[in-house]
């Protein structure tokens, strides 16, 4: 699997088969409060998080034991996929992390973070990542690269705005790199973020996407970019999106035409027709 890593704390990074992790090196001791008031703040996270729309912090304890988390789920996955995803983060970060005072991991479907200092209302870059959303997919040859370098950052753009604007910090949106073909795209940010935060988050993991994640010839048809505080995904193809308030695939830009509908043409016609008749008249 082919990753692409920026290491700006100093962390240790550890890849397994069942997501990415990033494990500070300050450790707690066994038996200790901080590690009791850990595992029951592991095992509250998951609780309310898909009645809280995918998002979930909490805090546990008293200085100088006490615990910060937050668990997100992407808004590109499904309810039965989010639910698997909180029992496996909850459980499978104490192994990957352990005795690590901060960790934070990365699956498939959530993301999971905890630390003894809390999470401040400024965006933690501190480490991103690229990796293909189907693992061991090979990158598709695209003849207009720099078209769609140039689209996937004014579709960035449109994002970063859309998100921060969300009380719920993320968006969703297409735009045209050609005249047949799309880029899809999502981009999320951890709920706690300020408006201004959130929007330099999706910039800063955006334009390392487009930077870092697309080769001279080739992208991944379906790429997802991962940071501490924000989440990102571009596609050529349309894929899930949770979304009740408004359709998962708003056009964004002025690149952006969908044709008319046919029964809208038929009425716009119709009314002209008897327009025109009644003027003869």
């Amino acid at each position: 699997m082919e990753i692409h890593i920026i290491l700006l704390l100093l962390t240790l990074y550890i890849l397994l088969a069942d997501g990415a992790y990033s494990c500070f090196e300050e450790k707690y001791t066994i038996g200790s409060t901080y590690q009791s008031n850990l595992q029951q703040l592991l095992r509250d996270l998951p609780q309310n998080v898909l009645q809280n729309n995918y998002f979930n912090n909490a805090t546990y304890g008293k200085a100088p034991d006490q615990v910060y988390g937050l668990i997100m789920c992407n808004a590109d996955a499904s309810t039965a996929a989010c639910k698997r995803c909180l029992t496996e983060a909850s459980h499978g970060i104490t192994e990957s992390c352990a005795f690590s005072k901060h960790g934070v991991g990365w699956y498939d479907a959530c993301m999971i973070r905890y630390s003894d200092a809390a999470f401040n209302a400024t965006n933690n870059i501190g480490l991103m990542g690229c990796e293909p959303k189907v693992q061991d997919s090979k990158p598709e040859i695209l003849a207009e690269l720099k078209q769609f370098r140039e689209t996937m950052r004014q579709l960035a753009d449109v994002l970063a705005t859309n998100a921060s604007r969300s009380p719920l910090r993320w968006a969703a949106a297409k735009m045209n790199y050609t005249l047949s073909a799309n880029i899809y795209a999502l981009a999320q940010c951890t709920r706690q973020l300020p408006s201004d935060e959130c929007r330099m988050c999706i910039s800063d993991l955006t334009d390392f996407g487009v930077k870092g994640c697309t080769g001279d010839t080739a992208v991944q048809a379906d790429e997802t970019l991962k940071t501490f505080s924000c989440y990102a995904r571009f596609a050529l193809k349309p894929f899930y999106v949770i979304s009740e308030a408004h359709p998962p695939w708003p056009n964004s830009g002025k690149n952006s035409r969908e044709p008319i509908p046919i029964h809208i043409l038929t009425i716009i016609i119709g009314s002209l027709l008897a327009l025109l008749a009644n003027i003869r008249l």
